[in-house]
């Protein structure tokens, strides 16, 4: 009996090290996989043994930690990235997208839960057991755990392991997510006086014009020019390019947590959206002046046309701030042969014609599109590109069909702009959102680059088309300066002849541009850029040296301590826009009430010089110390000589007062939201920066301890990060 209990207890173990290999090989996880599935081993192994005694708990746990890494598998393959509960306030959208989900899901996926199939049973064969481990045991376990994810040395080797392992990664996250969150970011770190658009060579050559642009789902710059099988896939945009157009080939989409939503947000203001929540809904209250405003300044009427659901993405509520007079979405459509989320292309367009003729001239219409989405499903009469069988089927070939429809029912709606008059004053910009070909995707890689004739790579699947066509102009080209959708304001205010005062501007005009740079933060992540011709995607384990760089041109690698500068611009960038956005700066400017002269110490609503130092005040002594004019209250240590709630619920009625404290992640987890502006935490480890930021924390003070990092290290964290300030 004894020799089959082992024999049981290697078979599990041997199931269980398989299906943890397949998940990291699944999660394209950097360094050894090695010693990540060893640690995952390590902890499912204690755990099996701890409650061995008790086998359907551990079943139980174990069935739900089989889900959760098929859930962070299907994630990864669609955004790139690992799953954070941060994202769950966006679980109500998946609904809308089920096709796309479930066409994620192959067999390696399915992989994940053969293993229950065998190990559950064995599990219950050897039910009754004692419990075969002891305190010390699971405490050793727990400590290694725990100093994984805190990482008081600020190890590399930990830090990438808890980026990455399953255990630490989730438990690190679930920690730093208890009452959701919002980035803390408190000072400006650009000069922005010279972001505002000044004239280039072509500076109004479509001023006046009708300004119609196309936002097309899923479109790639692949596509254009090229051709399948001797079948060309977008003759339409091909016949635009070099006729009155101007197409940007090496233009870049750039988003945050909101995909097509953040497309046309960067678009329209120049800004970046942020990464840890959908902009339409976080910032639907702020104060903006982006493109179609600066339009409605000249007399344009404003509208944009959609043919899905209003509130989708919270559109609705978003667009009277972004500026547009006028929302046309699914309830003014109708579609006799839906394709996808709802009106086909070609309904969607040549309906929307009927809009166009009501708008006043000058108009900008901004039409967003639904065909091209993912998972790329025709009917079979409407495929219009013959296959190979090796690509029938796949999302490859799905897609192609879908790009060839699109293409199809632009070429309509231009013909419907000439019939109707609209066409010859207008200028027609087209751009895709985002990608649709998830270059991590193993069968996806394979027939995108037969397809290039060379490897499928982030720049590649990064790459979106922007064309903009300007009937009789006589001037237009490639435009082959690197640029990305943060660019497009500042381009099309150009051509327009706008001029605009607005300095919170991250773009620049790529017209007059000879040099170009594009700041990442999904799919490459944070960090990441693309610069002329370098290619530098920030290391998913956090760790810059275990970054990778190349040439987009040769694909040959590039020493990545040549690529720090750009990595510390895009970190400037983002974190600047996320300072714009937190603290409704462009409201600010509107208002006139900023100096533009001293934007970064205006930027903070507090610095640490506003701070009174105290011994356990109670609320009494704060209310004392506030009618002296003290706004800021330095508390330090909480203990059971402070009462914690007592002062959070003084905070809640002086609005303007804030109490600085050192931080106790248990403390600082009560924090509601409303309140993490008011409480200052006091940190001294590094490490603890990421988590204070996502668990929500805008003004965060660091007290470096030159015991656990050296002058240098402290000198480069305080540079490139955003801090209220630095207490020595």
């Amino acid at each position: 009996m004894d020799f089959l209990n082992q024999k049981r207890s290697y078979f599990i173990l041997v199931a269980i090290s398989l299906k943890i290999f397949l998940y990291y090989s699944l999660m394209d996880v950097t360094g050894n996989p090695f010693v990540l599935v060893a640690l995952s081993v390590v902890i499912i192994t204690w755990g099996y043994r701890a409650f061995k005694g008790s086998v359907p708990i551990f079943s139980s746990a174990y069935i739900l930690v089989s889900a959760l890494m098929f859930v962070d598998v299907l994630y990864f393959k669609y955004f790139n990235r690992s799953l954070s509960l941060h994202m769950l306030g966006e679980a109500h959208l998946l609904g809308d997208v089920k096709d796309s989900i479930i066409f994620l899901i192959g067999w390696k996926e399915l992989l994940l839960f053969v293993d229950l199939v065998v190990v559950v049973p064995f599990l219950n064969a050897d039910n009754g057991g004692k419990k075969q481990v002891g305190l010390l045991s699971g405490i050793m376990v727990a400590f290694i755990v725990g100093m994984l994810i805190v990482n008081p040395a600020g190890s590399d080797a930990a830090s990438s392991i808890n980026h990455q392992e399953f255990f630490t990664y989730h438990i690190k996250d679930m920690v730093s997510v208890v009452f959701g969150t919002t980035e803390a970011y408190t000072e400006l770190e650009m000069d922005f006086e010279q972001k505002i658009s000044t004239e280039g060579e072509h500076f109004g050559i479509a001023s006046g014009r009708n300004l119609i642009v196309i936002q097309v789902e899923s479109l790639q710059s692949m596509v254009i020019g090229k051709s399948y099988e001797s079948q060309e896939l977008t003759p339409v945009l091909n016949g635009l390019i070099g006729n009155d157009t101007f197409y940007f080939d090496a233009y870049f989409q750039q988003l945050g947590k909101g995909n097509t939503s953040d497309a046309e947000f960067v678009s329209h203001n120049s800004l970046h959206a942020p990464l840890f929540t959908q902009v339409y809904n976080a910032y639907s209250g702020n104060e903006f002046h982006g493109l179609p405003w600066l339009l409605k300044d000249q007399g344009y009427e404003t509208l944009v046309l959609h043919g899905y659901k209003k509130d989708f993405w919270n559109r609705e509520i978003a667009y009277p701030g972004q500026g547009f007079d006028t929302f046309y979405h699914q309830d003014h459509y109708q579609t006799e042969r839906p394709i996808g989320l709802g009106v086909n292309d070609v309904e969607f367009f040549t309906q929307s014609i009927e809009y166009l003729n009501k708008a006043k001239s000058p108009f900008y219409s901004f039409l967003i599109t639904l065909t091209n989405h993912n998972p790329y499903d025709m009917p079979e009469d409407l495929k219009a590109i013959t296959l190979k069988k090796s690509d029938e089927g796949t999302l490859f070939g799905n897609y192609l069909n879908t790009v060839k429809y699109s293409d199809l029912a632009i070429g309509v709606f231009i013909e419907e702009l000439k019939l109707n008059g609209l066409y010859e004053n207008s200028v027609i910009v087209i751009y895709g959102d985002h990608f649709g070909l998830n270059s991590k995707d193993q069968s996806i890689h394979k027939n995108v680059s037969d397809f290039l004739g060379y490897p499928y790579d982030y720049d590649e699947m990064l790459r979106i088309p922007l064309i903009i066509h300007m009937p009789g102009s006589g001037v237009g080209g490639t435009v082959e300066t690197v640029g990305g959708q943060i660019d497009f304001m500042p381009t099309i205010l150009n051509l327009m002849g706008i001029t605009n005062e607005n300095p919170f501007v991250i773009g620049r005009d790529l017209m007059s541009s000879d040099s170009g740079f594009v700041a990442s933060q999904t799919y490459m992540l944070k960090g990441s850029f693309i610069q002329d011709e370098i290619v530098f995607e920030m290391s998913r384990d956090g760790v810059f040296k275990n970054s990778r760089a190349w040439n987009r041109f040769t694909r040959e690698s590039v020493d990545i301590e040549l690529c720090r500068e750009g990595y510390e611009q895009a970190l400037k960038e983002i974190n600047s826009s996320m300072v714009i956005l937190e603290q409704n700066l462009i409201a600010g400017f509107m208002d006139r009430q900023l100096d533009m002269t001293n934007l970064e110490s205006d930027a903070s609503e507090w610095s640490i010089e506003d701070i009174e130092w105290m011994d356990s005040p109670d609320s009494s002594i704060l209310e004392s110390s506030y009618e002296e004019g003290v706004r800021g209250f330095g508390i330090g240590v909480l203990g059971d000589e402070v009462d914690f709630n007592e002062i959070t619920e003084w905070l809640l009625g002086h609005a303007d007062a804030f109490a600085a404290v050192d931080v106790d992640f248990d403390l600082l987890a009560t924090v509601d939201n409303g309140l993490k502006r008011q409480i200052v935490p006091i940190m001294t480890k590094m490490e603890d920066y990421i988590r204070l930021e996502y668990m929500g924390f805008r003004n965060i003070i660091y007290s470096p301890d030159p015991e656990l990092n050296t002058r240098e290290e402290i000198d480069d964290f305080v540079k490139n990060n955003m801090l209220l300030g630095v207490r020595w």
